[in-house]
Parts: C-alpha cells; structure tokens; sequence
C-alpha cells in the first residue's frame, strides 16, 4: 500500500495582465493564486531537509515571475502553465489551482479551479475542472 500524501498549500495575490476583454488587454488587475500540491514530505519532515520536499519559496517567485512576465487571455490557460511548471518537481503527484480575478465583470468575482493529478511520466497529468 502506497504511503499517504502530504500537502502544502500556497496563496498569493500579484498583479497581473490576464482576460480576454480590451481593457484587460491593456491594464494589470489584480490575481489571487491559490495552489495546492500533494506529495509524500515527511521525509522532509523527519529530517528536516528542504531538498526532500518542494521549496515553496522558491516555486513562488518562479511561478510570480511567470505570471507578470506573460499576458494571457484565459484563467485556464494559467492554470494549465501553473501545472506544467509544478510538474518539474518529481515529487508534486497532484496539484489543485484556484486562480481569482476580483474585479472582473464590474465587481462580479471570475474563479477558475482545477486539479492536476499526475498519471505517469509519458502523460504527466489529468485535469478535473470546476468553474465556480
């Protein structure tokens, strides 16, 4: 029997150049990321070692950069980037990514969800969406 996942949960908010409308095109607004990996950690854990684990920190600031440095059009199609970029790290075996547009539609709130779950190295991942 295979040993439980972990998880470690990430949440930020960044500025960002995402949407399909013109003005969007055009302008920053605000993004609230949310992600959460499971993997087995506790290795990391019991020997206090970052190398056994995903260091969040760094995976942030990769994943910000990311963000800021390339406009898109479509919530799915971030979360999509997201992933393939969580996948690098071969101890990521599922990922869920909430991705929040506040201000979107005049004061109407655009959320897109959506889990990753890895299958094998040849097709890395499988994608099980909600909007909500």
């Amino acid at each position: 029997m295979a040993d439980p996942l972990d998880s470690l949960t990430l949440q930020w908010e960044q500025q960002a150049v995402i949407g399909i409308l013109e003005v969007e095109k055009t302008k920053t607004q605000t993004l609230r990321v949310s992600l959460r990996i499971w993997g087995q950690f506790r290795k990391a854990a019991a020997q206090d070692d970052l190398s056994k684990t995903i260091d969040y920190a760094q995976l942030q600031n990769q994943l910000s950069s990311y963000i800021e440095s390339n406009p898109m059009g479509l919530l799915e199609t971030l979360a999509h980037s997201i992933a393939l970029q969580v996948w690098e790290n071969p101890l990521a075996h599922r990922v869920r990514i909430k991705l929040t547009k506040p201000q979107a539609l005049d004061g109407a709130l655009a959320t897109y969800k959506a889990t990753y779950k890895r299958i094998s190295k040849e097709k890395p991942w499988t994608v099980k969406k909600s909007a909500i």
